[in-house]
């Protein structure tokens, strides 16, 4: 026994297990006097929470049946349906409403049933679960139920008579509530409903619970015990030994000690949302103990480990240093040479480890070189067999390239195609790091005869080697190239002019060769190059063999054995642009000047200028010859290499459309297209790169480039819709520059159109006509229709429109203009605040259908906005009508049925659907006061104004009874002034200020003299406006008259053609003409147009008879006669004179 424990190891190991015993004893002693009553207070406490997470889940679940109690309680369908006398509309869309809420319902797997009931007609409607429920067949049927009146009568949900069971064994809750209606607080009908116990039981099944613990429920008066997943009546006896509510963490949760025949437990109750109701856990004692055993175990088990540990550690130092040489050797014999710096300790042992590992080290290196000569032959083999697998398509390819180019006499392409593929081979086949100069020198040549095409010949490449035999020395691959691609991009090509690049190949000393690459480029800074030096310098690549050197463009010497490229760095910041300040904007200049398509000016002929910028000539000629480009009525104004010189030629000639590259030397694509945007007509963009990249997209769409095109994607059909896509803009910018400057742009003009369209405003057919020419404005549908929409702010009254919800509406109004024209075809125009008009245009096989598109385009757009806004719409659509001149009849029959579709159970009527029961409404037409209205409003005359309002006011003031047909004319008279008016509601509010909801108080009248009082202040402050605005009104339409007149001197103008232009009359636009006139309408014309003549006589390039064509005369001898009362003598005479 004493030879067992002599030694060191047998030592330590009885030292560890002594050491272990003790601290277990003494800290399990310690644990169980200190941590019974902690480990106690601590298992209430997490049951206790448990129970809280487990009873907000329950509350949960019985709150959203509620929520679906109260939803049935409060909605239209389901109370319109309980009032009705007996409906059976009202019943199917009540019962279509009750079975879709409960399908899309995420708690219908907790309610079984629901049945509604009314008190009028004793009918009802119900859901179930599923078609194994036996359904009730009467509303007795529930009333006879025990229960029914307690729980009706109840003030808030009751659960006195706890969980049910049917005949076939099926547990439910109950819940029975009445339902009152909207308007007042009869009692209509009550809604049944069976709740699955599920509500509970869900919960509890996925709650984890601890082990032998039980659960119970407690309804009132009723208790329930939770096993195998169900919930089954519970009789517990118990006697309470002790109150722990005080340790608990809620002052609501009940804590007892208990015993019973089965053992002692602690009881933890808490407390249910709904009144008298607990959810209760029972934990036994034991479990208490069982935690503190578990301590108990942990803390022996950690002295168990903290005796492994020390065994361990002292083990280590003293017993394993001699086990680990003894290892070693033993890897050593096995063929294992790798050193081990393990065994290299700082002691005797150490040393004799370090001399194992030197001893071995020899051996390894032997391996080593060994196993790396054979992966690197195995390398070389894979790569030589692939480098001539993957390119041999590729090579193939270019041979026939050159092979065609040869036949068809076109050496560059042979040349460029041949050293393509030479420079691609030498790429694929090279795995060397360094390589003979004179091979590199061959690669140069074969990629600088690339570039020389590119550039059109623009470069050289000389070479001064002062010693033959330096072609022998060895330098790194790839060396030269990325220096002399630099002197071509940042030396060459941003001066503009053919350059010169020299190789100088020489022997600085015996050790060194030094290559010195020039350019007569631009250069560089001696700072710059020293900033570009200092920024690479960890960049450096170094190799074995002959030393070389090289430098920059500017002429910066780099030593041997360390070449960097030196690169010139332009910096532009990258500043953002808001898309607005990026608009196509509408051209100031005159509509000589941005004609399309070919014309006739003083002999000249007006072309579309176009400007090519790109920094490869090949680009340039590729553009210039893909396209006829004089047949499509576009000059070609130049090309550029970059963006600067591109900003300059635009500077100088104006070009209307520019195809420029992206990536460019000293200005790029991007920076041009920022760069023009303070110009104040800048020209139209095309970008063009050679990268179909995203982030590029990107940033040209954040520029509202009009096209990107990929170069090696590019053809004549990809370009030629490019550049007929700028065309049509052009032409639309130009059409609009045509019309007079009235203060309003394109869209506004439209929308007052289409209003005095929809009220029957336009006197003949000539003036529609005309105005749909100048407003771009085209029929071309098979049919037509108008819909008539209110928007009615939910949460308000419908007449109350308070001014905090004017954004509401106008959000609203986008949202729809967003929303219907994806469903059809549209024009939305803005009324008032909540009404709008649609215009439908529809193909002749939607005309067929149009009841169903159109309800489901409104219907969804409607459902949209209710659901972003709380906003409903309704819409009443006029007939179907197929010449645009009759949408007024369209509109007028929305305006006439829409009163009906407040009564309807649909948001959306159609006049032309049969319905007997239908009521007729008369709709004020306000076209009978067309001539005086138009007077009024186009001439700002507040005389007339006051005449045409006093007149409708008169035919409503004998006869007070037509109260909606007086509210339609002051609605009709309202949008008509909205649309007529810049800034209208703003103005019209400024007239109404006195009300808190501005203009809109017109919907707040309830009888005809109240309607007849808003006009009269709606005529009172329009006079006021109308005579603010006289003068200033007729000065510029003068302005705008002579302006349209010299614009379009080459055609034949009459009064009656400019009055249909700006809706005036002809006699008042004589009469304005001749008073803001130094001469009269006729006069003036004719001396704009003998003046236009006299610069073509003086031009001499045509005949009299030509420039009387050109001018709109009808002959020669009529314009003679007109030249000569103007000047005094004949176009003869003034030609000879001159």
């Amino acid at each position: 026994m004493k030879k067992k424990f002599t030694t060191i190891r047998s030592r330590i190991t009885l030292t560890t297990i002594t050491l272990c015993i003790f601290l277990s004893i003494a800290v399990s002693y310690i644990s169980y006097s200190f941590y019974y009553k902690s480990v106690k207070q601590n298992m209430i406490r997490t049951a206790e929470s448990s129970l809280t997470l487990l009873g907000s889940s329950i509350d949960s679940n019985i709150q959203d049946a509620y929520s679906f109690v109260r939803n049935c309680q409060a909605n239209s369908f389901i109370l319109n349906y309980l009032s009705s006398q007996g409906s059976q509309s009202a019943r199917i869309t009540a019962s279509t409403y009750l079975k879709g809420s409960y399908n899309s319902y995420d708690g219908r797997y907790y309610i079984k049933r629901i049945f509604i009931a009314s008190y009028k007609n004793r009918d009802f409607i119900q859901a179930l679960a599923s078609t194994n429920n036996q359904p009730f067949h009467s509303a007795d049927d529930i009333r006879d139920l025990y229960f029914f009146d307690s729980y009706y009568s109840s003030p808030s949900y009751s659960y006195s008579e706890g969980i049910l069971t049917t005949d076939g064994g099926s547990q439910y809750l109950p819940i029975i509530r009445p339902l009152y209606s909207q308007y007042n607080s009869d009692e209509l009908g009550f809604i049944y409903i069976e709740m699955s116990p599920n509500v509970v039981t869900i919960p509890l099944k996925t709650a984890g619970t601890y082990q032998n613990n039980d659960f119970y429920l407690t309804l009132e008066d009723h208790s329930y015990v939770y096993s195998n997943y169900t919930l089954t009546d519970a009789n517990p006896s118990y006697e309470i030994t002790g109150d722990l509510s005080s340790i608990a963490s809620f002052s609501d949760t009940i804590v007892k000690e208990i015993s019973n025949a089965n053992g002692k437990f602690v009881s933890i109750s808490v407390p249910l949302a709904a009144e008298h109701c607990y959810i209760t856990q029972l934990i036994t004692v034991n479990t208490f103990y069982g935690q503190l055993a578990s301590i108990i175990f942990v803390i022996v088990a950690c002295a168990v480990i903290t005796g492994i540990i020390l065994h361990t550690i002292f083990n280590h130092m003293i017993n394993h240093p001699v086990q680990e040489l003894q290892v070693r050797m033993k890897h050593i014999s096995e063929g294992n040479f790798k050193r081990d710096s393990s065994i290299e300790w700082q002691h005797e042992l150490g040393d004799i480890g370090r001399s194992i590992n030197d001893l071995a080290e020899d051996v390894k290196t032997l391996m080593d070189q060994r196993i790396r000569d054979e992966n690197e032959k195995r390398e070389y083999e894979y790569k030589m067999l692939q480098s001539q697998i993957n390119p041999h398509f590729l090579y193939n390819t270019l041979n026939s390239i050159k092979w065609m180019a040869t036949i068809q006499n076109a050496p560059g392409i042979a040349e460029m195609t041949t050293a393509l593929s030479r420079l691609l081979k030498n790429i694929a086949k090279g795995t060397e790091k360094a390589v003979l100069l004179s091979a590199e020198l061959s690669l140069l040549d074969d990629y600088f005869t690339i570039q020389k095409y590119r550039y059109g010949g623009t470069i050289s490449l000389e070479y001064r080697i002062d010693d033959e035999a330096a072609l022998s020395c060895l330098i790194p691959r790839f060396t030269l190239q990325p220096v002399v691609e630099n002197s071509i991009f940042h030396g060459i090509e941003p001066k503009g002019t053919p350059g010169t690049i020299t190789i100088h190949i020489f022997r600085k000393n015996d050790a060194i060769l030094q290559i010195d690459i020039t350019d007569d480029g631009v250069g560089m800074t001696e700072e710059q190059a020293r900033q570009l030096l200092s920024e690479n310098k960890n960049e450096k690549t170094e190799f074995s063999g002959k030393s070389a050197s090289a430098t920059c463009t500017s002429g910066c010497s780099m030593n041997s054995a360390k070449i960097t490229a030196c690169v010139w760095k332009a910096g532009f910041p990258n500043l953002p642009l808001c898309p607005s300040c990026f608009r196509l904007r509408r051209r100031k200049t005159s509509a000589k000047c941005r004609q399309i398509f070919l014309q006739q000016r003083n002999g000249v002929t007006v072309m579309v200028q176009l400007l090519i910028v790109d920094d490869e000539p090949l680009v340039q000629i590729g553009i210039r010859s893909m396209l006829n480009w004089e047949s499509m009525g576009i000059e070609i104004a130049g090309t550029a290499t970059n963006g600067r010189q591109a900003y300059d030629i635009i500077l100088e000639k104006h070009p209307e459309i520019v195809i420029t590259d992206i990536k460019m030397p000293i200005m790029d694509g991007m920076q041009l297209i920022e760069k023009c945007q303070s110009q104040e007509h800048p020209p139209l963009f095309i970008l063009l790169t050679s990268y179909e990249e995203f982030a590029l997209v990107k940033q040209a769409i954040s520029y509202q480039v009009l096209d990107y095109l990929v170069k090696l994607e590019l053809t004549e059909d990809v370009l030629n819709a490019a550049i007929q896509k700028a065309l049509g803009i052009l032409e639309k910018e130009r059409k609009q520059a045509a019309i007079p400057e009235t203060g309003s742009d394109l869209s506004l003009l439209q929308d007052n159109f289409y209003i005095r369209l929809l009220l029957n405003l336009f006197e003949t057919e000539e003036q529609f006509a005309t105005q749909c020419d100048l407003l771009s404005v085209r029929f071309t549908a098979a049919g037509y229709t108008v819909a008539y929409l209110e928007m009615q702010n939910t949460r308000q009254s419908a007449s109350a429109v308070a001014s905090s919800d004017i954004t509401l509406y106008r959000s609203s109004y986008q949202m729809i203009r967003n929303l219907i024209v994806k469903y059809v075809p549209c024009r939305i125009l803005f009324l008032d605040t909540t009404h709008l008009a649609i215009i439908f245009s529809l193909t002749k096989e939607q005309t067929g259908s149009y009841h169903q598109l159109l309800t489901d385009a409104l219907t969804q757009t409607g459902d949209m906005l209710y659901n972003y806004y709380s906003i409903r719409i309704l819409a009443s659509v006029g007939s179907l009508v197929e010449n645009p001149r009759d949408l007024s009849a369209s509109y007028s029959d929305a305006r006439q049925i829409f009163p009906d579709v407040r009564q309807s159970d649909s948001a959306v009527i159609f006049a032309d659907e049969d319905n007997p029961a239908r009521e007729e409404h008369n709709v004020f037409n306000i076209a009978i006061f067309k001539d005086e209205l138009q007077k009024a409003f186009n001439e700002y005359d507040p005389e007339a104004l006051s005449a045409v309002f006093h007149d409708i006011i008169d035919l409503f003031s004998n006869d007070k009874r037509h109260y909606s047909q007086a509210l339609s004319a002051a609605s009709n008279v309202l949008h008509l002034t909205l649309s007529c008016l810049s800034n209208g509601e703003e103005q019209l509010n400024q007239i109404f200020g006195e009300s808190a909801n501005g203009y809109n108080c017109l919907y707040e009248a309830e009888t005809v003299p109240q309607v007849l009082s808003w006009m009269t202040v709606l005529c009172d402050g329009l006079c006021r406006l109308f005579s603010e605005h006289n003068k200033d009104y007729k000065n510029r339409t003068i302005s705008a008259v002579k302006k349209y007149i010299n614009e379009h001197v080459d055609e034949k103008i009459t009064l009656n053609q400019l009055s249909d232009v700006f809706n005036i009359s002809p006699n008042y636009l004589s009469i304005l003409f001749s008073k803001y006139n130094d001469m009269g309408f006729i006069d003036y014309v004719n001396h704009a147009k003998i003046e236009c003549a006299k610069e073509m006589l003086d031009e001499g390039t045509l005949k009299i008879y030509e420039i009387s064509d050109k001018l709109g005369y009808e002959s020669a001898f009529y314009f003679s006669r007109v030249f000569k009362k103007v000047e005094g003598v004949s176009p003869r005479d003034y030609i000879n004179r001159t």
